[in-house]
């Protein structure tokens, strides 16, 4: 036995300098791997949840075109019921709702006044040509890089559709603002004579008129350059069809050529295979791109048509707002309420229906 050892282990003391500690065993640079427990934990994962058509309402409601369409429709709706239950309803019940309908009508019109106030402050920019200049300075500025102006004699010319676009949009900015004036005037929130006031109510109605028409005009324009688009776009299709046809009935005279040198030898009937297989590979592909090349007619022409159904009820609804505007400006009393009525739910209901197809393909992205 060893006394040193016994020493070390029962002396607290430090050892003296004469022993040598014990060389302690290497360690291995082999990462071992960690003994897990037995059990699994399972962590829940968050699936994300699909938006219902709640969600997509509220969120819809939320929006500019989302609040005047609702409105609108809300306002005429209860408006054309009242038309048709006019004389079942007691007088009481009649004025207090008629009077809904006025309130309904108000608060269409802040709405609109406070929307139009957002988006000119959000996107109103007095120094943004400045900005632009500054960051373009090196560069040449030429009208070809803007398509929607012209190089002309007198300089840069807004095409056609942007200034139909232009008008359009003061008319409406013109007819929010008469609306908002007329309206401030009845609830004595401005002084305007009896006069003025009537004079802010006609404005209003001339300015819809006039956009309405400058609509229906748009939509024609559109119209006509959808309908040359699709009679070239058909005219396109029929060829390709043509072309494509006449595979199924039509085979290379090269291949029949190579047919004929097949028995002068082996090296004969190589060569034949390999050039018959080339042209059966080059006719493959030609037949695969042409029917690639139908196919994206066909879906050009559906697009199309889709477009040409859309015009036409926005035709509808700008026919409609017309009408309601050529009553008021005339100031016509002959089958006035039926036909304010039918114009504007007509008009209503096809606006709901276009602003929430526009904002419901946009949220079922996200």
């Amino acid at each position: 036995m060893n006394p040193t050892s016994n020493s070390l282990a029962t002396n607290p003391d430090p050892a003296p300098s004469f022993i040598t500690p014990l060389p302690t065993p290497p360690t291995s640079s082999i990462a071992l791997p960690r003994v897990g427990s037995s059990t699994t934990k399972f962590v829940p994962s968050t699936k994300p949840q699909r938006r219902t058509k709640v969600f997509h309402a509220v969120d819809f409601f939320a929006t500019a075109d989302g609040r005047e369409a609702g409105l609108r429709f809300l306002q005429y709706s209860l408006r054309f019921t009242l038309y048709l239950r006019r004389h079942k309803l007691s007088t009481p019940l009649l004025s207090r709702l008629l009077a809904l309908v006025s309130t309904l009508s108000a608060i269409r019109r802040l709405v609109a006044l406070v929307d139009l106030t957002y988006y000119i402050y959000h996107s109103w920019d007095p120094f943004h040509h400045i900005r632009n200049r500054r960051k373009g300075k090196g560069k040449s500025a030429h009208p070809d890089d803007d398509p929607s102006l012209v190089s002309s004699s007198w300089g840069l010319v807004p095409e056609l559709s942007t200034l139909l676009q232009l008008t359009r949009q003061s008319f409406d900015l013109v007819s929010t603002l008469s609306d908002n004036i007329y309206l401030f005037s009845k609830l004595n929130l401005i002084r305007l004579s009896k006069r003025r006031t009537r004079q802010a109510d006609r404005i209003a109605d001339v300015a819809t008129l006039m956009a309405a028409l400058i609509g229906l005009l748009q939509v024609a324009r559109s119209r006509q350059q959808i309908w040359e688009e699709g009679r070239a776009v058909r005219k396109e299709a029929i060829k390709l069809e043509e072309r494509l046809d006449s595979f199924e009935y039509w085979e290379p005279s090269s291949l029949k050529v190579v047919e004929v040198g097949e028995s002068s030898g082996t090296e004969g009937i190589g060569e034949g295979e390999q050039l018959r297989n080339g042209l059966r590979q080059e006719r493959r592909l030609e037949e695969k791109m042409l029917r690639e090349r139908v196919r994206n007619e066909r879906r050009r022409l559906k697009a199309l048509r889709e477009e040409l159904t859309d015009l036409w009820w926005e035709r509808l609804r700008l026919t409609s707002d017309g009408l309601f505007a050529v009553w008021d400006v005339l100031d016509l009393n002959v089958m006035s309420e039926m036909i304010k009525s039918w114009a504007g739910l007509t008009s209503s209901a096809i606006m709901m229906s276009q602003a929430w197809r526009d904002f419901v393909p946009v949220t079922r992205k996200l």
